[in-house]
């Protein structure tokens, strides 16, 4: 499933990731925050969603802001990001912040999402900030809840998508206010103020209130749905590997058809599993149909907690 909820979040931004990013995501985010240096781990995770920006590229060192270039020409400003010389003592701050909240056990859920919203809108890095700030939010939750679940929040978000931007437009509303900036001869935004102040005692009462919902649809909705559909899979492809010695991702892509046709192939789907002899395929049939026949039900959905 956290293949599912990496996917979710890059379609937020998008974008498809490459081969190697998922597997290597999935890797971070199983690992405890207990010992770990979350400045690397941020600068890691970065470093995987943009391979191309190199491990130098630790945090901005040029302004950037979030907008749209219309037909025209016009360039729409929606949020201007703090200054360069401000990220560094602002993520300081982050660093502490992180560091209190899981000393002080804050509700994990609450944690996750001032850890995840404050992260955003100080915009630490020059691109995959969304990405990132999602990615927070779901290895916090991972190692917070008990049992330790893959919530499937950018699934949520994905189809909450514009209440989610209504959500980030509040907080960049506020900081709009106060940020006077032009735009340069050569097109560089430059901002003539000071920006420091504006996020260093952020209000994310909002911003957390959405999270907190977005985690309970989560629970309620989404993760069951993922579980009905996963589990069969899960257990198909393990029956499979007693008879065929496949790759995983063969067996898992072979489980998942069989289970999408009801335990049976179909005349083009055995074209794409050419090597199953006849014996073979009423065998994997046979094992799809009896996974399909006893089903597991589904988590409880008021097991999960802080």
């Amino acid at each position: 499933m956290l293949e599912v909820e990496l996917l979710h979040s890059y379609r937020l931004e998008g974008e498809l990731p490459r081969g190697h990013e998922i597997p290597s995501l999935i890797a971070d985010l199983l690992q405890a925050e207990r010992g770990w240096d979350i400045q690397k781990a941020l600068v890691g995770w970065h470093h995987r969603i943009l391979p191309g920006l190199g491990w130098e590229s630790a945090f901005r060192t040029t302004q950037n802001y979030v907008g749209e270039t219309l037909a025209s020409g016009e360039e729409v400003v929606h949020f201007v990001c703090p200054k360069p010389d401000d990220v560094r003592p602002l993520m300081r701050g982050w660093f502490e912040l992180h560091h209190h909240l899981r000393e002080q056990h804050l509700h994990p859920v609450m944690a996750a999402g001032v850890l995840g919203f404050s992260l955003v809108f100080i915009h630490p890095f020059l691109d995959g900030n969304g990405r990132l700030h999602r990615l927070m939010m779901l290895h916090h939750l991972m190692h917070s809840l008990q049992p330790s679940v893959p919530l499937p929040i950018s699934r949520v978000i994905l189809r909450w998508k514009d209440l989610y931007q209504q959500v980030l437009d509040q907080h960049s509303r506020e900081v709009m206010d106060h940020t006077p900036f032009r735009f340069s001869a050569t097109g560089h935004l430059e901002v003539l103020g000071d920006t420091l102040h504006l996020h260093q005692d952020m209000d994310l009462t909002v911003q957390v209130a959405f999270f907190m919902e977005v985690v309970e649809e989560a629970i309620k909705v989404d993760l069951p749905e993922l579980w009905a559909e996963f589990v069969p899979i899960y257990e198909l492809t393990l029956l499979l590997g007693e008879v065929l010695t496949w790759p995983q991702r063969r067996l898992r892509m072979l489980a998942s058809m069989l289970i999408q046709g009801g335990g049976k192939l179909s005349k083009t789907r055995k074209k794409r599993f050419w090597e199953l002899n006849n014996q073979q395929l009423q065998e994997v049939e046979n094992r799809a149909r009896a996974v399909l026949a006893r089903l597991p039900t589904q988590p409880d959905q008021g097991e999960i907690s802080g």
